[in-house]
C-alpha cells in the first residue's frame, strides 16, 4: 500500500487510443524511467556528506551539505513517485 500523502491526481497522464502511442509502450517507457530514477538513487548514496570532510568549513558546514544532500534525494524521489503514478493510471487503463 502507499503512504504517500501527496496527492497525484493534478498530474498530467496520457490517453491511451487509436492515434496515439500504445499503452505497452507508455508503461515500458515509464517503466524504465522509474529504474533509471532508482539507480539514481543508488548513485547518489555515493555523494552523501561525511563530516570529515566539512568541519574545517566551520560550524553547520556539514548539516548545510547533509540538508542540501536530502533535498536532492527528496527531488529525485518525488520524479520517481509522480512516474509510478502515471504508470499505474496507464496499467488501470490498459486493463479496463
Amino acid at each position: 500500500m502507499n503512504m504517500d500523502t501527496k496527492d497525484y491526481s493534478s498530474l498530467s497522464v496520457p490517453t491511451i487510443h487509436l492515434n496515439g502511442s500504445s499503452g505497452g509502450r507508455l508503461a515500458d517507457a515509464l517503466q524504465e524511467a522509474m529504474r533509471g530514477c532508482h539507480n539514481a538513487i543508488e548513485l547518489l548514496a555515493a555523494t552523501e556528506p561525511h563530516g570529515r570532510d566539512y568541519y574545517p568549513q566551520g560550524e553547520g558546514a556539514y548539516e548545510k551539505a547533509r540538508d542540501e544532500y536530502l533535498a536532492r534525494r527528496r527531488a529525485i524521489e518525488n520524479v520517481c513517485k509522480e512516474l509510478a503514478y502515471i504508470e499505474e493510471r496507464i496499467h488501470e487503463a490498459r486493463h479496463r
